[in-house]
């Protein structure tokens, strides 16, 4: 082999060490690419347990409507689906878990819309959850998650209720006493014939430490449905502050309320409102010596409204405040007593008033052979210092259960001026102006107004399967115009005997009440006000009841009331148990001429009521059903009747899940010359397999 000259073999020499150097060099960087894969492959996310089920479910409705016109309507939905679910970790489960859940699904509905009979086949049933939890077990914590969902929405009956669901969200948490705080963030968008965009934050800040407690919400909601043509942006703020001593409690909080609302519709006039609520309450409680106590509160409340319509805008606003003292005191474990004094002024939009009230009360228990007595005695006395028409804002008011009406609270009313709203609750608590004569009656009833609701407004409630009981309704209203000093003098007494262990237990009540002008002129007449109440309860198990007879007379009211109700209550075997009550009330009202709002009127009332409800629970077969009835008749004003059923089946057995839900209900209302029904009729079925 010919050798290299001298100077190569120099450059050769020189060149070994960076010979050397190369293979080191690419093997370090091998290397540490492959602890940096490695460590990266933490970060991948790794599931620990898979579970997979199919199930079938099913909705229908069925709608018919009676009044002017008559409407049929129904609605069967059916979907099927494929769902995996898989539990996971990245990195750790303590640095983030995971939930995903996917379904593949097809969906199938069949209407009939009066007659109009259409199919649909929508493949859009499928769904999709993906969920994360970052330091699941700290007290600084996050979640995430983002999901597509196709429920089956009811309320829809006649029209599809094919609803797809889009909705992101994230919650961080600190939790470390004495501080803990929430601050959250959801968006939901809906499409299909109820579309609607919302819009959450809730921000929540609280501390809590020896005695201490101070708490603070923010929460901001917009909303905007029907293709934008109703939106509602809503701001709520709440400060709550609890400190306690030893005898020494404070109470405080403030609350502000924000709702502004547009709607927009095609060949409709624009309309909006704005409507806003200050409340500032403080309490404090005091223990005295000797067993006395006390306690003093006071409120600030202001409203204010502006309502823009085609008949032009209407702003009012109230402002009030209270204040309130009571002093008791308790002797030995017989006798109590308390003395209470307060203030309310009110100033309002068109006038103001205000009113001091002073009210000594008694209350006295004492053992006797066959069991105890219960007796009451207290005295009250009342100012009122009216000027103008001060209006009312919000007076919000809810319907018992088989009735259709309320009363307002107020007497001395302008009935023209009384304006009602539906609120839906489903709906950011967007606020729906009803129409009189068409959605509600206004009638003179004994010192004031009652309320009568015919019907809803279907088209305008975003979940309009639910009945007049379940909504809550706001009232303005102004009051006549009448400057006038007004003293009311009011004091009754109670006796009640519970006997043998409260087996039977009778109870006798009067209450006087005398209101005197002082000065100016008032609206009406004064009211002089005589009550007497006599009963008899009775409690031998497994039947309750009692029955009362009542009689009211006034210079403006004669009412004789007799109030019964009776129930039956018991375990039929170890797993199931029933429960049935009746009830009965009749009212006979006289309403004699009340200042220049109508003559002397006489009203006959009837309520009928009856329940019945029978539930049993099987652990050892998985089964839970119930079945529950409820019928209510009220005749006088008109004539309602409320029937409804409502039974429930939840069963698993081995790899199956049953439930299966079905309700009915029927409501027939005859108010004046109007005449209602509604019957409507929903099953929801569920069959769910585990698969693995």
């Amino acid at each position: 082999m010919e050798s290299l000259p001298r100077e190569g073999r120099q450059k050769y020499r020189a060149g070994r060490p960076a010979a050397r150097v190369l293979p080191i060099v690419l093997g370090c960087c091998l290397l540490l690419t492959g602890r940096a894969w490695g460590a990266a492959r933490q970060f991948i996310p790794k599931y620990v347990d898979f579970s997979g089920d199919f199930g079938v479910g099913s909705l229908y409705e069925w709608d018919k409507v009676e009044s002017t016109s008559t409407s049929t309507r129904s609605d069967l939905t059916i979907q099927e689906g494929l769902n995996v679910q898989g539990l996971g970790y990245i990195y750790s489960p303590l640095f983030v878990s995971m939930a995903t859940s996917v379904t593949l699904g097809l969906q199938q509905e069949q209407l009939d819309n009066n007659g109009d009979k259409s199919s649909y086949y929508d493949g859009e049933a499928n769904q999709f959850k993906q969920e994360f939890k970052i330091l699941p077990s700290h007290p600084y914590n996050m979640e995430l998650y983002f999901l597509r969902a196709t429920p089956m929405t009811a309320g829809t009956a006649g029209s599809s209720g094919s609803v797809v669901i889009y909705e992101q969200g994230a919650r961080a948490r600190y939790d470390q006493r004495p501080w803990s705080s929430t601050l959250s963030y959801i968006k939901h968008d809906s499409s299909g014939r109820l579309s609607s965009d919302n819009q959450s934050l809730l921000y929540n800040l609280n501390y809590y430490q020896d005695g201490t407690s101070v708490s603070g919400t923010y929460n901001h909601n917009t909303g905007s449905s029907s293709g934008g043509a109703e939106d509602t942006i809503r701001d709520m703020y709440n400060l709550n502050f609890i400190k306690k001593l030893d005898r020494v409690r404070f109470n405080s909080r403030w609350t502000h309320d924000q709702h502004d609302q547009e709607e927009s519709f095609f060949g409709a006039p624009d309309a909006s409102s704005f409507l806003e609520e200050d409340e500032l309450y403080g309490e404090v409680d005091v223990e005295l010596p000797r067993n006395f106590d006390t306690v003093f509160s006071y409120l600030d409340s202001d409203r204010n409204s502006t309502y823009v319509r085609e008949t032009g805008t209407l702003e009012s606003f109230t402002e009030s405040q209270y204040y309130n003292f009571r002093l008791h005191h308790r002797l030995y474990k017989s006798l109590n007593s308390s003395l209470s004094a307060g203030q309310q002024t009110t100033d309002a939009a068109g006038g103001d008033m205000e009113r001091q009230n002073y009210r000594l009360a008694f209350d006295y228990t004492k053992q006797i052979p066959w069991g105890n007595v219960l007796a009451g005695l207290w005295d009250g006395l009342s100012f009122i210092d009216n000027t103008g028409a001060p209006i009312t804002l919000f007076e919000t008011h809810t319907i018992d259960a088989g009735l259709n009406f309320f009363t307002l609270k107020y007497q001395t009313i302008e009935p023209s001026s009384i304006e009602v709203r539906i609120i839906d609750s489903n709906n950011n608590d967007r606020a729906i102006l009803l129409s009189e004569g068409i959605h509600y009656l206004v009638t003179p009833f004994p010192n004031s107004f009652r309320i009568t609701i015919i019907t809803l407004p279907f088209d305008e409630l975003l979940d309009p399967d639910l009945d007049i009981q379940d909504y809550s309704y706001k009232v303005d209203y102004s009051f006549i115009p009448a400057d006038y000093k007004l003293r009311n003098k009011d004091w009754g007494s109670s006796l009640q005997v519970a006997l043998f262990d409260s087996l039977i237990t009778p109870h006798y009540a009067y209450s006087q009440s005398d209101q005197t002008v002082t000065d100016g002129w008032f609206p009406g007449d004064p009211a002089h006000i005589k009550n007497h109440s006599l009963g008899l309860g009775f409690n031998a198990f497994p039947f309750t009841g009692d029955v009362t007879r009542s009689w009211l007379r006034s210079n403006t009211t004669d009412e004789d009331r007799l109030a019964s109700y009776v129930t039956y209550s018991r375990e039929i075997t170890a797993s199931t148990s029933g429960h049935l009550s009746f009830s009965f009330e009749d009212v006979q009202t006289t309403q004699y001429e009340l200042g220049n709002i109508g003559p002397t009127t006489s009203l006959s009332e009837q309520f009928y009521s009856a329940q019945a409800q029978i539930q049993t629970m099987l652990p050892q077969k998985n089964l839970n059903a119930s079945l529950a009835t409820n019928y209510t008749l009220y005749e006088g004003l008109g004539d309602s009747t409320n029937l409804s059923f409502y039974s429930t089946l939840v069963w698993h057995v081995g790899l199956l899940d049953l439930n299966l839900t079905a309700s009915y209900t029927s409501v027939d209302a005859n108010i004046g010359d109007t005449s209602s029904a509604r019957q409507f009729a929903m099953i929801r079925f569920m069959i769910k397999r585990k698969l693995f």
